[in-house]
């Protein structure tokens, strides 16, 4: 034991070394990328629309693959020659065969109109208002593509607008159709409006409600578009005209709370700009009219030009930035994404001047291609490493007890740090800094939860688990209740870890780590699954513990890395950091108020209460790590080390989301704008960190993904062993038992991997779904039981099953017809499995001991 203490501390002591220097070599670094050109506008393989002039203000969108261009508007001859506005009533399809694109005329419209609003559900382009030569229009009504006969069928059973209108702008949030402001007629006199009208088409009374108006007043010609706000979908409102002139504001509306909020000014007013939402949170809003010289347009004549500059906005950050130039300026035409690529079709050049062609445009995504040499060896030193110590470790295993709780003898600081590291899988590395880059602190609330399970815990679960001398946390089960309870929880275990949990903790940082490194998906995946399976076979929890320990190191070596290299690449370091966070109110817990159907403060800490108390107590992976310490007294100890670690661990995560968040704040022009906002992590890896320096934080994300993976093998194992083989191979030796499990390792850990790589080929996540949503559904019931055994006296097994079974029923139904917040899910199941527990175990009849299983026997012995 000596031997091993003093390699471990060599290596921790080198690992501590290695990562101090690379902060060194952050300090000397500066960061050099440059601000990118994110559109490509080639020469498009779409042929012009089928109408020679060209035409504006149609109605336009994507419905069954298929691009949709209906109605709109063209002038004669110029304005300076006395031109006349034509309107026509025309559709037209473009279908797309092959590389091939080909126009088709589909049908007409029910009148000649343009310059209303169109939006695109799930049934067809709904098409709204608009005018035409002498009117304008209220109609609402579905063009719908048929392929089979290749027509356009008109559906116009939809509740008109409330008044005719035309130049709004019109967007959908899931089934909800909003349209906001417009131009209307009073009598002969044509009047701005700021109606904001909002129409639910899965409503049974379906029906156009009024909102509140926007606060920035009358306007037409503005553009209205669906985009996150980095935690749900809001809409954004950009420019227009009102009478006093054109439009730079912006404002967002909150479908949640009806609200309406102020945002950054756009650098240059824009009417009727094209507009559209890319990746997680950015918003393109293509040329638009400025009003530069428009009172010379007679003199100009075709010399006059629309900007033809793209602005890119941010909806997390509430930042503009120039994205590119387009070829020329358009307006009064939609922005459309189809086949990957950006579609504009038609439009104005100028005014009284139309355009049949269609620009198209890619996004340049910036991907990393390749490791460095540096990188690559970085990575391999630490992959070798920990082959190393399972080899090393291989020897320690001379029973089962060895294989399983590391022979009850590992310190409690290890212990806690495992049980810490167990808890860090690489998806909450990327999604929880993501999490606070898009919102703010609201979920770190569920730390301070930390001081109330983790008390319940030593004093109620851990006793009997210790003086009962279990190796799996459902042993217990069957000494206080049945075999069939045990056994019944244990397979839930094992469904939510097999075939819910483990593929996913394997594939889903595999396509980040190829997404950073440029290595192939299914390299990174037989990377992180069969290196966690040789580890693990090999070294028991000996070498799951230790290499936890390690790997803990590395985590939180890799994030702060990242921390100090924003901090020493934004201008003002940390002064800029905590201004710029702090004005922004990133650092805010979120909503207080009473409410039960989001994530309010209240319902974060209810919901963690009862997940982290769920998770002490019974989940096998956790439970298993501090039975490895020598007794209860270094079990406690190994508790609240895991307190100490995690809590700094979830400052650590959080605040480097708010780093990134003020790093892309004071650099908006290099954010990737097709980027969605769980990639952040990765993109800023791949895309700032120095050579070496990326490929140590890449390290540190293996370490977060093989510590979740080590853990669910070898829990699963155990409880496979102890719960269902043990009556079986009770009478083999030690060796023989120990020879056993690791075969049944290997054998999980490969099934674990090929389920990875599976996911790479197949979309399987409706399997998925199943599985976990099953498996969900007795999460609650799972802590609940234990609960019952453990504090009631009359509880017994008959009644334990008829709670557990109700529990999920109950769940089913609480998911299914209401709307509470899911973090509720698990005090609910717990909560009404002990009740309907408890109750049930009344209507019948045990004359099973309870000596020593429930909580006031053991408080006797004490």
């Amino acid at each position: 034991m000596t031997l091993q203490f003093s390699l471990i501390k060599k290596i921790l002591f080198f690992l501590s070394l290695f990562i101090l220097l690379a902060s060194n070599g952050i300090l000397a670094s500066n960061s050099n990328q440059k601000s990118a050109n994110w559109l490509n506008f080639s020469e498009s393989s779409i042929p012009d629309i089928p109408v020679k002039k060209g035409v504006a203000g149609a109605f336009s969108g994507i419905y069954d693959d298929v691009l949709i261009v209906a109605g709109g508007s063209y002038f004669d001859k110029p304005l300076w020659e006395g031109g006349q506005k034509i309107y026509t009533d025309s559709v037209f399809v473009c279908i797309k065969s092959g590389d091939n694109y080909q126009w088709h005329f589909a049908g007409h419209l029910p009148y000649s109109m343009a310059h209303g609003a169109a939006v695109t559900t799930t049934e067809g382009l709904l098409c709204i208002g608009g005018q035409g030569e002498n009117q304008k229009y209220n109609n609402v009504f579905l063009l719908h593509w048929n392929s089979e006969n290749q027509k356009i069928e008109i559906q116009q059973k939809i509740p008109p607008i409330p008044v005719a209108t035309s130049y709004f702008s019109a967007a959908a949030i899931s089934n909800i159709i909003y349209v906001c402001g417009g131009k209307t007629q009073d009598n002969e006199k044509e009047e701005i409006t700021d109606n904001f009208w909002r129409l639910n088409l899965d409503s049974d009374e379906m029906g156009w409600e009024k909102q509140e108006s926007c606060p920035g007043g009358e306007r037409f010609g503005s553009s209205l578009v669906t985009q996150s706000n980095g935690d749900y979908n809001c809409l954004f409102l950009f420019g227009g005209k009102s009478d006093a002139g054109y439009l730079n504001d912006s404002y967002s509306f909150d479908p949640k709370t009806g609200e309406w909020t102020k945002k950054a000014n756009m650098p240059y007013p824009a009417l009727a700009a094209p507009v559209l939402p890319v990746g997680g949170s950015q918003i393109f809003l293509f040329s638009g009219s400025d009003g530069h010289d428009v009172d010379k347009i007679l003199e100009v004549k075709d010399k006059y030009r629309f900007t033809n500059k793209i602005l890119s906005y941010n909806t997390i950050t509430n930042t503009w930035t120039e994205a590119g130039e387009m070829p020329r300026g358009v307006v009064n035409t939609t922005a459309l994404m189809w086949n990957d690529q950006i579609v504009i079709p038609g439009g104005e050049l100028r005014p009284g001047k139309r355009t049949p062609g269609v620009l198209s445009a890619t996004i340049n995504s910036v991907k990393k291609d390749n490791f460095s040499t540096l990188d690559y060896a970085m990575l391999f030193i630490y992959l070798a490493l920990i082959a190393f110590l399972g080899y090393y470790f291989s020897s320690k295993n001379k029973s089962s007890k060895d294989f399983f709780l590391g022979g009850q003898k590992i310190p409690f600081w290890a212990a806690g740090l495992s049980m810490m590291a167990a808890q860090v899988s690489s998806i909450g590395f990327m999604s929880i800094p993501a999490k606070s880059f898009a919102t703010n602190w609201s979920y770190f609330a569920g730390v301070l939860t930390w001081f109330v399970a983790v008390p319940v815990v030593i004093y109620a679960f851990v006793p009997f688990y210790r003086r009962l001398n279990v190796t799996s946390a459902y042993e217990y089960l069957e000494k206080r209740f049945n075999p069939f309870i045990r056994k019944f929880i244990a397979a839930l275990y094992l469904l939510f870890q097999l075939i819910g949990r483990l593929g996913a903790i394997i594939f889903l940082p595999a396509i980040a780590l190829s997404a950073v490194t440029g290595m192939d998906t299914i390299i990174c995946i037989l990377i992180i699954g069969l290196l966690a399976t040789t580890y693990t076979v090999l070294g028991g929890m000996h070498a799951v513990i230790w290499i936890d320990v390690i790997q803990a190191i590395v985590l939180f070596g890799g994030i702060f890395l990242i921390i100090f290299y924003i901090f020493f690449n934004v201008d003002g370091g940390f002064t800029t950091f905590t201004n710029v966070a702090w004005n922004d109110h990133k650092f805010s817990f979120g909503s207080f108020d009473l409410n039960l159907t989001t994530a309010v403060f209240w319902v974060i800490i209810i919901g963690n209460i009862f997940n982290r108390l769920g998770t002490m107590s019974t989940d096998q992976s956790v439970v298993q790590r501090y039975l490895t310490t020598r007794d209860e007294k270094e079990t406690a100890k190994a508790l609240w080390t895991d307190v100490a670690v995690s809590i700094p661990w979830a400052m650590a995560v959080f605040g480097l989301g708010t780093a990134l968040y003020v790093f892309y704040k004071v650099n908006p022009n290099l954010i990737d704008p097709a980027l969605a906002n769980d990639e952040i992590v990765p993109f800023f890896i791949g895309q700032n960190l120095p050579s070496g320096i990326s490929g140590i934080i890449i390290a540190g994300i293996f370490a977060a993904s093989m510590s979740s993976v080590d853990s669910s093998i070898h829990s699963s194992t155990t409880v496979l062993m102890r719960d269902f083989l043990h009556r079986r191979v009770s009478s083999k030796s030690e060796l023989r038992k120990v020879s056993l499990a690791r075969w049944i390792t290997a054998g999980l850990g490969v099934m674990g991997t090929l389920i990875a790589i599976v996911m790479t080929f197949f979309d399987i996540t409706s399997v998925w779904d199943i599985v976990l949503e099953f498996a969900g559904l007795f999460t609650g019931a799972m802590t609940g039981v234990f609960i019952l055994g453990i504090f009631s006296e009359r509880a017994n097994g008959k009644g334990a099953v008829i709670g557990t079974l109700t529990s999920a029923i109950i769940l089913l139904w609480v998911k299914n017809f209401t709307s509470l917040h899911f973090f509720l899910y698990s005090g609910i199941g717990i909560i009404s499995c002990v009740i309907i527990g408890y109750l049930a175990s009344l209507l019948f009849v045990d004359t099973k001991s309870t000596k020593g299983l429930t909580i006031y026997s053991v408080l006797k012995k004490q």
